[in-house]
């Protein structure tokens, strides 16, 4: 074997024999040009919807998963929380001679065999722990129109000066009830009682006004909550406004619970390695008790 004809093993390219039909090494034909048209135009679309799905994810996978934690939850001035009573024509009020509110923030921790003097307590637990009540109190003021920085198109159209707003910027809550720790805010309205504890020099109208006028109406909140949006990927979270009212007569009594959920999006926005992306904001569930 000679030196060229070892180098030429080497070609991992050479062409095979083969027969040729008038120059070609493949016999033409119309159908073979229709198949050939069609499978060209199946090749793009599919390479379009491919692409569209790899680069704008418009139908992505969902996984959820539900985990508690005993994690406390820190809310911002995106948390916006506007209410008041709402009288049986439906117009709003504020009226100090007629109702008031008290608005506090409870912390309750769980202690075993422990004695608080200073501090509400009962033993009313299978595993005899004591639960320890301590209050803070959360300050309200009328709601303006700088009451709002996010959906200001929809808060600064209510009627603001009806209305009480809290400023819940750095307050947290934490856990729920029967757990270790359980912080939550605690809304109370009340009739207005001329006593020593009135400290505003307020002066109630009389009993039969009073009664008259809470004999029937609504409790009206107005919330800030947030909604979450799959098939956008870049801005998958989005905020809106929402109002809930319930009536109410002076002989029945109204509860609302409004729990806080901390909702954590975790993407993958990578095209060829997975690449994650985190939001977290917090979300509302309205329970109403009768």
């Amino acid at each position: 074997m000679n030196l060229k004809r070892l180098i030429l093993m080497l070609d991992l390219f050479g062409n095979k024999p083969s027969f040729n039909i008038n120059g070609h090494k493949s016999y033409k034909t119309v159908f073979g040009v229709i198949m050939s048209i069609l499978l060209v135009i199946m090749s793009i679309i599919f390479s379009i919807i491919f692409n569209k799905e790899l680069f704008l994810h418009k139908k992505p996978e969902i996984i959820e998963t539900y985990k508690y934690n005993n994690f406390s939850i820190k809310l911002t001035n995106n948390n916006i929380f506007a209410f008041s009573l709402k009288n049986i024509n439906s117009t709003n009020y504020i009226d100090e001679s007629i109702y008031n509110i008290n608005i506090n923030k409870i912390i309750i921790t769980k202690n075993k065999n422990t004695n608080y003097n200073n501090y509400n307590y009962n033993n009313n637990d299978n595993n005899n722990n004591t639960f320890i009540i301590e209050k803070e109190k959360i300050n309200y003021y009328i709601c303006n129109n700088y009451s709002f920085n996010i959906l200001q198109n929809y808060f600064n159209n209510l009627p603001l000066n009806n209305l009480y707003c809290l400023n819940l910027s750095d307050i947290e809550i934490q856990g729920e009830y029967m757990r270790d720790k359980y912080i939550y805010i605690d809304i109370e309205f009340n009739k207005c009682i001329n006593n020593s504890n009135n400290n505003n020099n307020i002066i109630c109208k009389s009993q039969e006004i009073i009664d008259e006028i809470l004999n029937e109406g609504y409790i009206e909140i107005f919330m800030s909550n947030f909604g979450f949006l799959a098939n956008n990927y870049k801005n998958p979270i989005y905020k809106y406004g929402k109002n809930i009212y319930r009536y109410f007569n002076i002989d029945k009594y109204i509860e609302f619970n409004i729990y806080m959920k901390e909702t954590e999006i975790k993407s993958d926005i990578g095209i060829i390695f997975e690449t994650y992306d985190n939001k977290k904001f917090v979300t509302l569930n309205i329970i109403i008790k009768n």
